[in-house]
């Protein structure tokens, strides 16, 4: 049989062929006539495993023997793989240098076959060089991976939010480092989109993109002209774009119509991160904002919340009043813009949700009070009266056949700055069940209430100021004692 092209692979040491590794990739060759041998050049690191496989194409039995590197001996297959394809597993030793030692496959075709094939070597658990891989990264993740055989390509796939500034890195770590990391980042047909060398420093690479929309990409993790191996760690973060002042290009916008709603999101990269989002808030609504995990692996463990004024001063704060998610109420006496700061609580780091609303004083109400069990907890929520008559009511879930104690702490404990605070307990029916002046410290309000019936039931805790006179800032609980 004759050869479609001259050959040009060297059966001995001095080729420059070498294999392209990765579990679907490989060299094409050929083998021209019967006895013709080509011999792969690589390099292989002390202690790995690796697998090495000759694939027929146009080969009928294509035969596999890895040598040292002098050409020696060291193993050899005809059938271990599909059909009669071979395969040889091998685990280099561990006396070899650090760098890795040079070692050859040869192949060749059994008897008289003549033709075309593949060969190709890899790692172990290695990943796929397309969007079938099952590897992937997130923010703030930092996954690690091996280049076993030179010319391997590990991909991993993500998912990043158009407009969002991204910054990878592919960094030489291990015991054995990868001698240059290159990476790669492509879309979800595999097109590269971008790529870089040495940015990282010391050879590392890092790469910073914008993404025009959301959706899959691929981070492809290689070596510099494909020609080192050793092992590396990929970091992927996203660059803070929400301003921590009130210059912020961040806007939340509640509607003039009642019970109007707005949201916001974004994430905090790191302990020092806070987001400002701007919103118009009108003097005399009563408004109730909340800072939430966002959910997921990558969302805020234990988001703070802070109101700021239009120069940024700080009006009010929050943090933990349902579960770890943070929630303020507050109604302004001045209209304008106001800042919802959203910070990290104790260096936590991740994305949250925002929102921002009308609350009515009634029934109706979006605020609700988380109820602190009977063996410890401290839910707990601020509020501000700002004027004579404003009431603000809170939703509760209480269960049937237990007794809470209710307080509501004003300028008396240092709750706030209420002077004579005065709490009303209401059912599902907005009737009054029980009410309270001064059971508390000074002229602060406490009432304890066992509810009747069995299971959950909605009541109502209306916090206002005795004979409706009087404005200011308390702090309103809601324990479980039996």
């Amino acid at each position: 049989m004759s050869s479609p092209f001259f050959d040009t692979i060297p059966g001995n040491t001095t080729t420059t062929s070498s294999v392209v590794g990765g579990i679907d990739q490989g060299n094409v060759g050929f083998v021209n006539f019967v006895g013709d041998s080509d011999f792969y050049r690589m390099t292989l690191r002390p202690g790995q495993t690796y697998t090495f496989e000759a694939q027929g194409i146009g080969l009928s039995d294509p035969t596999l023997t890895l040598r040292n590197s002098a050409g020696g001996f060291v193993a050899f297959d005809d059938d271990s793989g599909p059909g009669l394809n071979s395969l040889i597993t091998f685990t280099a030793p561990t006396t070899l240098p650090a760098s890795g030692s040079t070692f050859f496959l040869d192949v060749r075709g059994f008897g008289n076959s003549t033709g075309s094939y593949r060969v190709r070597g890899y790692t172990p658990g290695d990943q796929a060089s397309t969007a079938a891989t099952s590897a992937s990264i997130a923010t703030e993740q930092s996954p690690t991976g091996f280049i076993g055989v030179a010319g391997d390509h590990d991909w991993f796939r993500t998912t990043l939010s158009a407009g969002t500034t991204y910054i990878f890195t592919e960094t030489r770590s291990g015991a054995n480092p990868l001698g240059d990391p290159f990476l790669r980042l492509r879309d979800a047909a595999g097109t590269q989109l971008a790529f870089d060398d040495d940015s990282g420093g010391a050879l590392n690479s890092r790469l910073t993109f914008t993404p025009g929309s959301t959706g899959t990409y691929f981070l492809d993790a290689g070596s510099f002209i494909d020609s080192s191996t050793g092992d590396y760690t990929l970091g992927m973060t996203e660059v803070d774009d929400i301003a921590d002042n009130t210059g912020t290009n961040r806007n939340i916008t509640i509607s003039g119509v009642p019970s109007a709603i707005g949201f916001g999101s974004g994430r905090i990269n790191s302990a020092a991160d806070q987001d400002f989002h701007r919103v118009f808030l009108r003097a005399g609504e009563l408004y109730q904002f909340q800072a939430n995990n966002a959910g997921g692996a990558t969302g805020l463990a234990d988001p703070t919340l802070s109101l700021r004024n239009s120069a940024g001063g700080q009006v009010a704060f929050n943090d933990d009043t349902n579960g770890l998610n943070s929630q303020i109420q507050f109604r302004p006496i001045f209209s304008g813009n106001y800042f919802l700061d959203v910070g990290g609580f104790g260096g936590n780091v991740g994305n949250y949700s925002v929102v921002a609303r009308e609350v009515p004083a009634n029934t109706g109400t979006y605020s609700s009070l988380g109820v602190s069990p009977f063996n410890g907890g401290s839910n707990m929520l601020t509020g501000d009266l700002q004027s004579n008559g404003d009431q603000d009511y809170h939703r509760l879930t209480l269960t049937g056949g237990r007794t809470y104690r209710f307080d509501l702490r004003g300028s008396a404990s240092g709750g706030g700055t209420l002077a004579d605070p005065f709490l009303e307990l209401r059912n599902a029916g907005n009737a009054i069940v029980a009410q309270d002046d001064d059971s508390g410290a000074g002229f602060d309000s406490r009432l304890t209430f066992t509810v009747g019936g069995a299971g959950a039931q909605t009541f109502f805790a209306n916090a206002r100021a005795f004979a409706n006179a009087g404005s200011g800032t308390y702090r309103l609980s809601a324990t479980t004692i039996a």
